[in-house]
């Protein structure tokens, strides 16, 4: 009952602003974005009225015109071409001599093809329409040995002969008819090999996260503001549990969050995989949103704080998402399973874990941070943010089961600060961006042990340095683990024999022990110099990570091959 007295609480708080004159706006506001929204949401595409088009009326290209929402037919003539128009069309297309123009003739180019598959998809004679199927055959890349390149052909495709006619029967092919029937893709039209890239999908997910982003601001200005008029000291007092003062406070956004989940869902049709991945996107804002509303000492800090975790959140959410051709890469976001489950596509487990997984143990791991800082004397202390982080943290890993979990949350959070990481890079040239891939990624993983390390060396009843960094480094590297395991199952990667060892940290030789040995050897470096002082601690965590590069560097050369 205390929780729902406090989220009754903060519903009424919330809720003053009401009256006789903002009611009925809200309510105008409301209802206009229920008659727009669905309007709207038809009419999104990036690419709608792109080319201005003038077509004579009887130009066989007409219906071609009309088929494509990136032409926009106007009334014109030859002589507007290079001004109003982009392209005339009437028995043949013409462009103006500019990059639109030819941009606008590929495109009808694009849209003539497409047009005419679908009037042949429409034949009742489709063995006419497409006399050539495609065979795709999803093959690991494996060596092939010298007796089996000699008796397989080179290419894994099977057309039909074109000289044989439509009713030719494909020639047989080894490999296609070795392959296990769930790794065959048969009778595919041409046409449908290289699918159009999902710019629709993915701006339709902007209907989550645009209202979340103002949902976010309002959570984190509430708690913020019951800090600062010391309301919160009253709750503290209370016989709550800080888990019931959080859930309480939460509990009215994550309502409104709920309101805007369902309708947005509705509203882009997406699927119930993709409704799973909104949620979760969801509830991770809230939980953002949740711990920086305790961080946070003034608004102006606070408005710094969200606007860094939006950008880094976007980043994290669209970067790999917009790599739809590279499905390892696309899904480690959950605006991939969005963006699918809109397009009608299915999702697999795999996936799906691999999208979503990681950013659940963020949102847990931020969650219990909160309940770390639920304290009058860290709610109310102007002590810096590092030192309230820390002082949350050190609750969490007060224990040797604490040091252990942190070091498993730790990776989710490893993994996205590498993204971000990646995206910075990504302009620099390739000489410069490996470098600096390999050295940020170090630096990061390392950076986040010996901050769950100084935390538990700087708490009441410390264990020794070499037990910290062994815990830390054990927990690391179980997390690190589990989720490449989750990744390479789930995509159907997964190596056998000696290989398959080798990826679970077993096999022969170095690779029994060396990624292990790695996180724990670096960690207890790393743990050396903690509770010693800023220059002990500094000198240690540049130890660990001169280590961990070196290693790094040995891995890329073959040293541990």
């Amino acid at each position: 009952m205390g929780t729902w007295a406090v989220a009754w609480h903060e519903v009424r708080r919330s809720t003053a602003f009401l009256n006789r004159r903002t009611a009925p706006l809200l309510a105008l506001v409301f209802v206009g974005i229920l008659l727009l929204g669905p309007f709207v949401v038809s009419r999104l595409d990036a690419q709608r009225g792109l080319y201005p088009v003038g077509v004579a009326a009887d130009s066989p290209f007409a219906p071609v015109v009309a088929s494509d929402a990136r032409f926009a037919a106007l009334p014109a003539t030859q002589a507007d071409l290079g001004g109003r128009i982009a392209l005339w069309v009437d028995t043949a297309p013409h462009a103006e001599t500019s990059a639109r123009g030819t941009a606008a003739l590929q495109a009808l180019r694009q849209a003539t093809q497409r047009w005419l598959d679908e009037r042949l998809s429409a034949e009742a004679d489709q063995a006419a329409a497409f006399p050539v199927l495609v065979n795709i055959l999803n093959a690991p890349q494996a060596p092939v040995t010298a007796a089996a390149s000699s008796a397989i052909p080179s290419t894994a495709t099977t057309p039909a002969s074109s000289s044989a006619g439509p009713t030719a029967t494909p020639t047989a092919n080894p490999v296609l008819d070795a392959a296990p029937p769930e790794a065959r893709t048969l009778a595919v039209k041409p046409r449908d090999v290289n699918p159009p890239f999902p710019v629709r999908s993915l701006l339709l997910t902007f209907a989550f996260l645009i209202p979340m982003n103002l949902v976010a601001q309002l959570h984190a200005g509430s708690l913020l503001a019951e800090r600062t008029r010391h309301r919160t000291v009253l709750l503290l007092a209370s016989p709550l549990a800080p888990w019931q003062i959080l859930a309480g406070r939460t509990l009215p956004y994550l309502g409104i969050g709920l309101f805007v989940w369902l309708v947005a869902g509705v509203a882009v049709g997406v699927g119930w995989l993709g409704a799973i991945a909104a949620l979760l996107v969801i509830v991770f804002v809230l939980a953002t949103s949740l711990l920086l509303g305790l961080l946070a000492r003034s608004p102006r800090e606070l408005t710094f704080l969200l606007t860094g975790a939006t950008t880094m959140l976007s980043t994290f959410l669209f970067l790999p998402a917009i790599f739809t051709a590279i499905p390892q890469v696309a899904f480690l976001s959950p605006v991939a399973v969005i963006s699918a489950s809109i397009e009608g596509d299915s999702v697999g487990w795999g996936p799906f874990l691999c999208a979503t997984l990681p950013l659940a143990l963020v949102a847990v791991s931020l969650v219990l941070l909160s309940l770390g800082l639920t304290r009058d004397e860290t709610l109310h202390g102007q002590a810096s943010l590092s030192s309230r982080l820390m002082a949350s943290l050190r609750r969490l890993a007060a224990t040797r089961r604490g040091l252990l979990v942190a070091g498993i949350l730790a990776v989710p959070f490893a993994l996205a600060l590498q993204l971000f990481l990646l995206a910075l890079v990504i302009p620099l040239t390739l000489y410069a961006a490996i470098p600096a891939v390999v050295l940020g990624a170090a630096l990061v993983e390392e950076g986040l042990k010996q901050a769950a390390v100084s935390a538990h060396r700087t708490a009441g009843r410390p264990r020794p340095a070499w037990l910290s960094g062994v815990l830390v480094g054990s927990g690391f590297f179980l997390g690190e683990k589990l989720a490449l395991i989750v990744g390479l199952v789930g995509f159907g990667l997964l190596p056998s024999g000696q290989s398959a060892l080798a990826v679970l940290g077993g096999g022969t030789g170095l690779l029994l022990i060396a990624p292990l040995a790695l996180h724990v050897v670096a960690a207890m470096v790393g743990a050396s110099g903690t509770g010693r002082g800023r220059g002990w601690t500094l000198t240690a965590l540049a130890g660990a990570w001169a280590l961990h590069c070196a290693y790094n560097l040995a891995i890329l050369a073959g040293a541990l091959a």
